[in-house]
């Protein structure tokens, strides 16, 4: 090779080589110093987990809450965090308190972190199924909905500390002691709370392998068809009016409600007739559970089921339908979407990995939260097989998912996803 052909070279790497030694970018130091703090945290993390884990926390075991409420409060006072506790709503729910944690910054943003400390196991599950971790799969009841999500809300409570970062007015974490029973003791307190913020992060999910975020989820309730007929003896049927029968008929008659294009299901779930063997029931009832995505899809319903029930096939039994739509749906919004896209942009730009968006078969507090801010769900670090003993939550994924959800945070505080203050009543 000539002299002449070596130089192009030398002089590219001359070039090249002190812009390769500058320095990292203000940003791009301190996003390297924050994933490099959520590496280090997964041990904290294990830990919490492994504490939450190992108390009974069932939404119907009111000694359960109490405890793991005492200990999940004394550990956002040891955050720094300012701790309200707000009684369940409903008889029923005396002595169960739902946590409101704060932490005060010096910014303009308020931000809502939502999870919840219930589980649907019943005391005595910790025990007889503690905690372990296998193949890297973290176990324990709840592991899968949604203890996850609460250790990663405090874990990156504490991350952000450490990391002094405070260009926020709020971070409030909202606890929930009853989402697995319907949040009905929370929903007012979580509407109210969602009014005052500017976004909610809900932390719920994440995916198998925490490579997910939800964008929306269902809402729902039910539908209560009543039949009224007239009582005989079988031995003279003739003479009465099979409310059970007419029941069977108009269930059959809708059995194409759902709409799967839009994402609706309607599932006869119960149902009964009848007293005695040898009387023709008078009364007959039935259960339609409803499951919704589209909250247009209420109307529809109710217009087809009126419809359908005024067509008696025996004209001696009336029929009636009862409606009761108790969750609306977490609908896929343009600030859902604006929240999601940054979301995906930083796990992809700054982790390196790609996020999916996922629908949510069933329903959680966001579906409340969605009412009154802009919100995305799914920002638990990993969760799988909810509700089943084969329940876990990977622990790979989890300071990529700690730091999805801190940076997220920042986003949002520094006015990089929805408008600060828009939102708020």
């Amino acid at each position: 090779m000539s002299k002449r052909s070596l130089f192009l070279p030398r002089l590219c790497a001359a070039l090249l080589l002190p812009l390769l030694c500058l320095p990292l970018s203000a940003q791009a130091a301190q996003d390297s110093a924050l994933m490099n703090a959520c590496k280090e945290a997964v041990p904290a993390y294990t830990d919490l987990f492994k504490a939450l884990v190992s108390q009974d926390s069932g939404s119907m075991d009111i000694a359960g809450l109490s405890a793991k409420k005492d200990f999940l409060v004394s550990r956002l006072k040891a955050l720094g965090a300012e701790v309200e506790l707000l009684e369940a709503a409903g008889e029923k729910r005396k002595g169960t308190y739902n946590i409101v944690a704060r932490v005060r910054g010096t910014g303009k943003a308020r931000i809502l972190l939502l999870s919840h400390y219930d589980t649907v196991w019943p005391a005595g599950e910790a025990a007889s199924r503690p905690f372990t971790i296998k193949d890297g799969r973290i176990c324990g009841p709840g592991a899968g909905d949604t203890i996850s999500g609460v250790a990663g809300c405090l874990t990156v409570l504490d991350i952000l500390q450490k990391q002094n970062y405070r260009d926020f007015e709020v971070l409030t974490l909202f606890l929930n002691a009853d989402e697995e029973i319907g949040s009905f003791g929370a929903i007012d307190q979580i509407m109210a709370e969602a009014a005052r913020h500017d976004a909610a992060f809900s932390t719920e999910g994440g995916g198998e392998n925490g490579d997910s975020v939800a964008v929306a989820c269902r809402g729902g309730g039910r539908v209560t068809i009543t039949v009224k007929g007239k009582r005989a003896h079988t031995g003279q049927p003739h003479l009465g009016h099979n409310a059970g029968v007419e029941l069977v008929r108009q269930i059959h008659g809708m059995l194409d409600l759902a709409d799967r294009e839009k994402w609706t299901d309607c599932t006869w779930s119960l149902g009964s007739f009848g007293t005695n063997v040898n009387v023709v029931p008078d009364s007959a009832t039935a259960t339609l559970q409803v499951r919704i995505a589209d909250s247009s899809e209420v109307e529809r319903l109710k217009r087809d089921i009126l419809e359908r029930i005024s067509h008696v096939t025996d004209p001696g039994c009336t029929v009636e339908a009862q409606f009761s739509i108790s969750r609306p749906p977490f609908e896929y919004t343009g600030s859902t979407a604006v929240l999601a896209g940054a979301a995906r942009r930083i796990f992809q730009e700054e982790v390196g990995r790609t996020l999916n968006y996922e629908r949510s078969w069933g329903s959680s507090d966001a579906n409340w939260a969605s009412q009154k801010t802009p919100t995305l769900e799914g920002l638990g670090m990993s969760s799988a097989n909810a509700h089943q003993r084969s329940e876990f939550s990977a622990l790979a994924p989890v300071p990529d998912r700690l730091y999805l959800l801190a940076r997220l945070i920042q986003e949002t505080c520094e006015g990089r996803t929805v408008p600060i203050g828009a939102a708020r009543q």
